[in-house]
């Protein structure tokens, strides 16, 4: 049986806080995410309360694209764009969507 994963208010709270210090840093780029690398998209998964084991599948076209598993064996797909959107999937079914 696979674990239920859930964002609590307080992740997507502190996940906030997080990328408005990344839109700082990055000034003036468009892509907050120009250094996103497989560390940068488990910080972003951590921060959403999801822990990953390792990373399985790592693709940048102009977009972030990372697939971890979990300690439980499920898949965690995130998408990092650079315009600051950010979609999360586990065992590809939509978790949650953040737009900046």
């Amino acid at each position: 049986m696979t674990k239920s994963i859930e964002i609590k208010e307080e992740n997507t709270v502190e996940l906030n806080k997080y990328i408005d210090q990344l839109v700082k840093e990055n000034q003036p780029s468009p892509c907050i995410f120009k250094k996103c690398n497989v560390d940068t998209a488990a910080k972003l998964l951590k921060i959403l309360g999801i822990s990953t084991n390792e990373c399985i599948s790592e693709k940048h076209d102009g977009n972030h694209k990372f697939q971890f598993y979990t300690n439980e064996k499920q898949i965690i797909r995130i998408t990092v764009y650079c315009n600051g959107w950010i979609q999360v999937w586990v065992d590809d079914n939509p978790l949650y969507s953040l737009y900046m």
